[in-house]
């Protein structure tokens, strides 16, 4: 190894709500100038595959859920915001993930991962990992994280919406 060191953070998708902990936290903090990796928690695994813009509450039972508010339709306001200026309405990415890509902006050498799984989504990579599945899972990863190719949810999303934000995933 090389000796280079890393310092991770987590951000948890759903902080936003009743923690109000917000990206913009983690710039105002002071933190943001110490870490070169910030994992999201997290992304869906289901039907052997990464699952995205999905707007119903997660099921612990099924697998089923996801948070395309929290994750890119959500507008912030100024006052939330991480660079100050509000989301609008017409943009393709709004919420957490627009303001990560922001974050990312002010510190060019900060790298965000999406991390897939969690304790309720992790219940769809035994079979997402099946030979016979692999390829197409590993495909609908890349193309919703690192292409950036969203559901259209509440007028965000769409192909290359959210290119960019995410430099890897995390498994």
């Amino acid at each position: 190894g090389g000796g280079d060191k890393h310092v991770i953070g987590y951000f948890a998708q759903w902080g936003i709500y009743g923690r109000g902990y917000r990206v913009q936290h983690i710039e105002s903090s002071g933190a943001a100038q110490h870490l070169t990796h910030i994992n999201y928690a997290f992304g869906n695994v289901r039907d052997n595959r990464c699952e995205v813009g999905v707007t119903i509450p997660s099921n612990p039972d099924t697998g089923a859920g996801g948070d395309a508010f929290a994750d890119y339709t959500k507008a912030f306001s100024a006052a939330e915001s991480v660079d100050g200026a509000a989301d609008t309405w017409d943009q393709p990415l709004r919420g957490n993930w627009n303001q990560l890509k922001k974050l990312k902006a002010m510190h060019p050498g900060l790298k965000v991962l999406i991390s897939l799984g969690g304790w309720t989504w992790s219940r769809g990579f035994s079979q997402a990992a099946r030979p016979e599945n692999r390829e197409a899972f590993v495909a609908s990863c890349i193309d919703a994280y690192i292409r950036g190719n969203l559901p259209v949810t509440d007028g965000a999303g769409g192909p290359g919406a959210a290119a960019g934000v995410f430099d890897g995933i995390d498994i």
